[in-house]
């Protein structure tokens, strides 16, 4: 027990003096951006290619997700989150807390459908986002989501009972295998479902036509089958969309990121 605390206390401080380093880097470029922004006319530090998509930006500290890049950029992002999200269960900081199914919600095996669906949908806010300055805020927001979340599963994990479907048929009950036997019973709060639907629905709702309607409707089906599972509680959720509203702002002040109405302007001048 000693060791464990131990542990947990070097992580915390270790974790505390990489924030403030990275607090006070972020902070001195933003300002040199600052600097190189008043020195130089804003239109200057980006070009567009044929189809009005940024393909440079001087004054951006991270890669610009466009078009071109976006596959890639998916591939890579998805390993680094699944290697985050499943490398934390190896590490064992402290015994998890137990907490049992709340039996007041039922409990809806179809609804695994809309709980995987998840992934298509963050696939669809990085594919088709408006611009390049949304389609790279909402890839650096769910990176730094995923990291956050992972130092809650290793610091607070919390196991979770789950529910007996061994005797589900059919695709439904392979589904929810295939989920036992891959996912983590320990990394409930804060719910990352609930983080990335928040900031996929951001992105799509924003879009002419259908989604703006049909992007908030499908993370409000997502948020409740996360409930209708059993993989998570209100607590997680209410966790998993303030992580995501806090990583969109920081991906939106701090991460020197192209500004929407250049690349707004930028792409419409084409």
């Amino acid at each position: 027990m000693l060791i464990e605390t131990a542990i947990a206390s070097c992580v915390l401080y270790a974790g505390e003096r990489v924030y403030k380093s990275l607090k006070e880097t972020l902070v001195k470029c933003k300002q040199i951006n600052q600097r190189a922004t008043e020195s130089e006319p804003s239109v200057s530090t980006a070009e567009t290619d044929d189809e009005g998509q940024i393909t440079e930006q001087n004054q951006s500290l991270l890669p610009v997700i466009t078009k071109k890049n976006r596959f890639l950029s998916l591939m890579l992002g998805f390993t680094t989150i699944g290697v985050l999200y499943f490398g934390v269960r190896s590490i064992d900081l402290r015994t998890p807390w137990l907490r049992f199914p709340n039996t007041s919600i039922p409990f809806l095996p179809n609804s695994i459908f809309l709980y995987l669906s998840l992934f298509p949908f963050m696939i669809m806010s990085i594919w088709s986002a408006e611009n390049d300055w949304k389609r790279s805020r909402t890839f650096y927001a769910m990176l730094l989501a995923t990291i956050i979340a992972c130092g809650f599963f290793a610091l607070l994990p919390i196991y979770a009972i789950r529910m007996n479907v061994s005797m589900i048929g059919g695709i439904v009950g392979w589904l929810w295998r295939m989920l036992y036997s891959t996912d983590t019973a320990t990394n409930l709060f804060p719910s990352l479902h609930a983080a990335f639907a928040y900031l996929s629905a951001s992105d799509l709702h924003e879009k002419e036509g259908c989604w703006s309607w049909l992007a908030p409707l499908w993370a409000t089906a997502i948020l409740i089958s996360t409930l209708t599972t059993r993989q998570h509680n209100i607590a997680d959720l209410a966790g998993g969309l303030l992580l995501g509203i806090s990583c969109q702002k920081v991906g939106e002040k701090y991460l020197g990121l192209p500004e929407e109405d250049q690349s707004d302007k930028l792409q419409s001048s084409e």
